[in-house]
């Protein structure tokens, strides 16, 4: 019983924030997390790089599935299964091909 009153709960703080993530987010002072500084202007203004909240979920997602082990298992058993399903020409095969025209050699 504690087991499913724990989700409940945590599935409507979650669909909460979700809901406000996808009000809030999307107005302009919630679009920069941060910015680096790059260079000084003459003028004395600053060029700058601009983290976005997305961004920082995007690339924390990214690192993430980097370091999860599963991930390179899962690609490595699909690589395999491929193999065996497809043969070896199919998985590490490659077509090139050039096209001259002759009027303009």
């Amino acid at each position: 019983m504690t087991d499913g009153v724990f989700v409940l709960v945590l599935g409507a703080c979650l669909t909460l924030l979700l809901g406000w993530g996808f009000k809030a987010l999307p107005n302009e002072q919630w679009q920069i997390l941060a910015t680096l500084p790059r260079k000084k202007e003459p003028s004395g203004t600053w060029v700058g790089v601009n983290i976005t909240y997305y961004g920082l979920l995007s690339a924390s997602a990214g690192l993430a599935a980097l370091w999860d082990p599963f991930v390179f298992i899962a690609l490595q058993a699909t690589w395999v299964v491929l193999l065996f399903y497809t043969g070896w020409r199919m998985v590490t095969g490659g077509l090139l091909s050039f096209h001259v025209y002759r009027d303009r050699i």
